[in-house]
């Protein structure tokens, strides 16, 4: 057996069980192969841990839930971490998450669930005994990180991908003598309020940075606030690395002719773009129009994938837009777009025919597709895209949560238009 996932409804490994199978195998390890180990409810003391059988020199992913941890909680955590960097020691991967709430629960849920979430420092140090971790997961809705959190990064230097969801990240006013994260990092993907950004990305000294993964959970941000943000990440340093960017905003103030460009301007210094994806959830999104098209496929020739969700208050995205990323991203596969804008143009008959685009295979619009003949646009699409994949359900095509609210009726249209696969 190589891997292990417990489902939440189990409780603990009875103790008397944990010492038979003990006395049963003695010196025989009883997974030697266990390369996998998922495990929920760090909760009662050390009972609701992992038993230590099961932490074997094999073992290279472990994954744990946590719950609002009292003294008594932190001790069992601290003692198993310091087990598993003592027994795993070619551990690659950990990851530490906090099951949410649902939304509509979560402003009545019990008080212990909505106390913050402090990870305690003998912890966080026999974290950074893994000196094999090459990925390293802290996945917590109210957790709250303090410096000595970039003390243990900092021991970590094979460490590769990082991804923190934390409530807040208080590491401002390091020591100089403080080292800074591993030179290797390739992912880092932070979701947390917005002024915590560049305090966390300012210690990070890889050169190498391939993903850029931010998502700000402040409320009604501003369009100056967000360029504040944004023009305090050292993004010319990574202009020719970064080739992915995620950029999630959970809800927006966009001042009136505000556009879409004005909002992620400063990204311009990331040369080598190759995928950015743009999600705003909430509230008033800026505008969008076919010259915030031409400036994203303009500035970013090597896209492979473009993908836009929000609500758009004036979305004009026209059939130009289309042609603007079929001609200056000849790479591009994938496409998401809030909508189209074109109630006065007859697709069949007075447009010219662009130049074939023959490598995007997926193309989905936002429910507001205002065209006179949705045939008559799919099939136009068509002629410009003659190798989109459109089949099934668009969720097999795009990943969550870009295939949402998108119009039906364009997809049923496309899909008549393309071959079966």
């Amino acid at each position: 057996m190589r891997s292990i996932k417990l489902c939440e409804r189990f409780e603990y490994v009875n103790p008397i069980l944990e010492q038979y199978l003990l006395l049963a195998f003695r010196d025989t390890p009883l997974l030697p192969l266990l390369h996998r180990l998922t495990w929920p409810r760090i909760r009662v003391a050390f009972q609701s841990a992992p038993p230590l059988i099961l932490l074997r020199p094999s073992l290279q992913r472990l994954t744990l839930q946590l719950e609002t941890l009292d003294e008594e909680q932190s001790r069992s955590l601290e003692s198993l971490l310091s087990a598993v960097a003592s027994l795993a020691p070619g551990l690659e991967e950990l990851t530490l998450y906090q099951a949410r709430p649902r939304r509509n629960l979560f402003r009545d849920a019990p008080q212990q669930l909505q106390r913050p979430l402090h990870l305690p420092e003998v912890a966080l140090q026999a974290i950074a005994k893994c000196t094999r971790l090459q990925r390293f997961s802290a996945k917590c809705y109210r957790l709250i990180l303090r410096q000595q959190f970039l003390i243990m990064l900092s021991a970590l230097s094979q460490l590769r991908h990082l991804c923190v969801i934390a409530s807040d990240l208080q590491v401002g006013g390091m020591p100089g003598t403080i080292q800074r994260m591993p030179a290797v990092l390739e992912t880092l993907e932070l979701t947390t309020q917005g002024e915590a950004f560049a305090e966390v990305v300012k210690h990070v000294q890889a050169s190498k940075l391939r993903k850029l993964s931010l998502r700000c959970c402040d409320e009604f941000i501003s369009r100056d606030r967000w360029a504040i943000y944004l023009r305090r990440l050292p993004l010319d340093k990574w202009s020719s690395t970064i080739c992915i960017v995620h950029l999630w905003l959970n809800s927006v103030t966009a001042s009136p002719s505000e556009t879409l460009t004005q909002w992620i301007q400063p990204l311009v210094a990331l040369q080598s773009l190759e995928r950015l994806e743009i999600c705003i959830r909430e509230n008033t999104a800026p505008d969008l129009f076919d010259d915030d098209a031409l400036f994203i496929s303009q500035s970013w020739p090597r896209l492979i994938a473009f993908l836009l969700l929000y609500e758009a208050p004036t979305c004009k995205l026209s059939h130009q837009s289309l042609q603007y990323f079929a001609e200056n991203c000849p790479s591009l596969e994938e496409l998401v777009l809030p909508g189209i804008c074109d109630p006065d143009v007859d697709h069949h008959a007075h447009l010219t025919r662009p130049r074939p685009q023959d490598r995007l295979k997926t193309l989905l619009f936002g429910p507001y597709v205002h065209v006179r003949c949705m045939k008559c646009f799919a099939r136009y699409v068509h002629t410009m895209f003659p190798n989109i994949h459109a089949y099934g359900s668009a969720a097999d095509h795009v990943r969550f949560p870009y295939h949402k609210r998108h119009c039906r009726d364009f997809w049923k249209a496309l899909c008549a238009e393309s071959p079966s696969y």
